[in-house]
């Protein structure tokens, strides 16, 4: 029931969720209406959420910026874990973030989700390699203290929202509770209704 379901979305708490250069967008930076997708490469329902976003991209254009922040679920780089769930995702999360620094984001981001994350750096390598990245500057970039930082800025931004899986999708600051494309669209479709 597309009502109830506004109306749940409606009730929900609205957040002030930030974005600024260093987030990867889909889509038109300046649009009326904000997804935001905290993700982690080494998660089976972000993979599946990933290979709707460029329809979602395609069907409302430049009325929808889809914001990309990371939320790895691995202890190197995300303090909150407990034990180690995705002991890949936060190289996956540095590599990608690398790859945004060369305006290649969403190509890395595409290879990479079209395959299980694996236990050796090729996946890394090859997803760099299909995103025409310059792997050298790429290699030096993954390490360095500014992908660290803004990986560990959204890691953040996700813990004060109190994420505690992923995806965590949020639209215009509410967190959709069942992120599938039908909802989305609905939802989306809705919010921009509601702009002038």
């Amino acid at each position: 029931d597309t009502a109830k379901m506004v109306s749940e979305y409606r009730s929900a708490p609205q957040f002030d969720i930030p974005a600024d250069s260093t987030d990867a967008v889909l889509g038109s930076p300046d649009a009326r209406v904000r997804l935001v997708v905290f993700s982690s490469f080494q998660c089976p329902w972000c993979q599946i959420l990933a290979r709707e976003l460029p329809y979602l991209n395609e069907r409302f254009g430049d009325r929808l910026a889809i914001v990309f922040k990371n939320y790895p679920l691995g202890k190197d780089c995300n303090p909150s874990l407990k034990t180690e769930m995705q002991p890949r995702a936060c190289a996956a999360a540095w590599a990608a973030q690398a790859a945004n620094l060369q305006k290649a984001f969403w190509r890395f981001h595409d290879g990479l989700f079209s395959d299980a994350l694996t236990d050796t750096d090729e996946l890394l390598r090859a997803s760099a390699r299909g995103a025409v990245l310059d792997l050298a500057r790429w290699e030096k970039d993954r390490v360095s203290p500014e992908v660290r930082i803004k990986v560990m800025k959204d890691v953040l931004e996700g813990q004060r929202l109190e994420i505690v899986g992923t995806p965590s999708v949020f639209l215009d600051g509410r967190k959709i509770k069942n992120p599938t494309v039908p909802v989305l669209e609905a939802l989306i479709k809705e919010e921009i209704k509601s702009r002038p």
